[in-house]
């Protein structure tokens, strides 16, 4: 038997909660970023 029913489950209801995950892109992009400019400084070098 299962817990999960479309009477109650949250994709179901249209009760669920999206997640941010933005703050994680741009966070990836600022590392990214960071990695970037390091191999240019060392090609430079």
């Amino acid at each position: 038997r299962s817990d999960i029913c479309s009477n109650c489950h949250p994709f179901y209801t249209g009760k669920q909660k999206l997640v941010d995950t933005g703050g994680r892109v741009e966070r990836f992009q600022r590392r990214y970023a960071k990695t970037q400019q390091a191999q240019q400084a060392a090609k430079q070098s």
